[in-house]
């Protein structure tokens, strides 16, 4: 699945890459959120725009709301969006 990611003023910032897991949730007449945990370094910030092609050829865009940064051991950083 390609990811991409605008920015506030809907400028392109790139393709996020090393996505470990993308979880869509939607409820008739309810919620509609996107949960993303990636290994991307790309720096992300609320408002930010992700934008997804589903599998029947949809896109689906999103707003960043939240954000969840870990760091490990080994300095690797993990991102969780919602």
């Amino acid at each position: 699945m390609k990811i991409l990611l605008f920015d506030r003023e809907e400028i392109l910032q790139g393709t996020l890459k090393d996505v470990v897991e993308a979880k869509h949730t939607e409820e008739i007449n309810g919620e509609n959120i996107l949960e993303i945990t990636t290994f991307d370094t790309q720096e992300i910030k609320k408002n930010y725009r992700i934008i997804y092609k589903d599998i029947y050829g949809y896109w689906h865009e999103f707003i960043v709301k939240g954000i969840d940064e870990d760091r490990g051991d080994e300095g690797n950083r993990k991102t969780s969006i919602l």
